[in-house]
């Protein structure tokens, strides 16, 4: 009769385990003395010295499926039958196919979440380019064609109206000045430097300085102090800084304020911006979708997934609110 002990190899790693099987024989013949052998064929094909030991014990047992044999011998040989025991040594549970299975489906998930992600991201920048493509192309078209127009006209007042052709020079070097200013804000937002809402935030501030303060009027920007490390696509950063640009416009044109602040503020995978000023607010303004630029900045929004709206403090002012969600968050 044999008894083994079972050992798990799943419990101990993947080095080769001890086994150890008691047994005993009875026998027949009065005052004999019997001794067993014992082997293991898939480890060893030879059978063991025999010994008086009724216990079998194989120091190191690889994972697999195993026969044991034991019999008895007398000094002429063997004393009957051989007992045998199938065992088997179960392999660690990341040697199993389960596992390997588990593993390879966990991998082509995360692949396939991967190349979601940079699909999304290419689509998004494919889109920036459009409409960069789209944007130089009537920018650069109009304005072209418009300081062409206007350098004519000049030419042929030169001698006869000093003071038109002054006017039609200021308004060369406008248009000039808004088409390189157009061509910066392009180049800006594909340069894959810039995509966090630091670089907007930068790219607000310096507008701001530039444009406000030439208004004497008053400004401030608050934003998280992690917001280098918010990212954000091409396509969020150029819409959400024409956003700001436009309110921004929209104040100096129509608000009288002398006071404006941005505020952008993180949370729950979604960015919020604000700008508010201290103008005279919606009533005295016209009305949201006949101009001013509102329409395109409705698109804008729209285009993100996100919401805007246009509110009145009870203290006065206009305080323009978008909300979008953020997709690289």
């Amino acid at each position: 009769m044999v008894r083994h002990e079972r050992a798990d190899a799943g419990s101990a790693g993947p080095a080769p385990l001890p086994v150890e099987a008691e047994f005993f024989g009875i026998g027949f013949v009065p005052g004999e003395s019997l001794r067993y052998r014992y082997r293991v064929p898939e480890l060893d094909p030879a059978w063991s010295a025999p010994r008086p030991e009724r216990i079998v014990r194989l120091a190191a047992v690889p994972a697999g499926r195993f026969h044991l044999e034991v019999e008895a011998v007398r000094s002429g040989g063997p004393a009957g039958r051989a007992a045998t025991l199938d065992f088997e040594i179960v392999p660690p549970f990341y040697r199993r196919p389960v596992f390997f299975g588990v593993v390879a489906a966990l991998a082509a998930a995360l692949a396939a979440g991967l190349e979601r992600v940079r699909v999304r991201h290419l689509l998004a920048l494919e889109r920036v380019r459009t409409r960069i493509a789209t944007d130089l192309h009537d920018d650069l078209g109009s304005s072209l064609s418009r300081i062409s127009i206007l350098s004519e006209v000049a030419e042929r007042r030169l001698e006869g109206d000093a003071e038109a052709t002054g006017r039609l020079l200021g308004e060369i070097g406008t248009t000039a000045r808004e088409l390189i200013e157009a061509l910066s804000d392009s180049i800006w937002s594909v340069d894959p430097r810039r995509d966090d809402l630091q670089s907007l935030l930068d790219r607000v501030k310096r507008f701001s300085g530039d444009f406000l303060e030439a208004q004497g009027i008053a400004w401030k920007l608050e934003g998280p102090a992690d917001a280098a490390l918010v990212p954000l696509s091409p396509l969020e950063r150029r819409h959400l800084f024409l956003l700001v640009k436009e309110a921004l416009h929209n104040v100096v044109k129509h608000s009288g304020a002398r006071n404006v602040g941005v505020v952008a503020v993180v949370g729950d995978r979604r960015l919020q911006v604000t700008v508010l000023d201290d103008g005279t607010g919606l009533a005295t303004a016209a009305p949201p979708l006949d101009g001013r630029g509102l329409p395109g900045m409705r698109a804008r929004v729209e285009e993100l997934g996100g919401t805007i709206a246009f509110e009145t403090p009870e203290e006065g002012g206009t305080r323009l609110v978008v909300n979008v969600p953020l997709s690289l968050a």
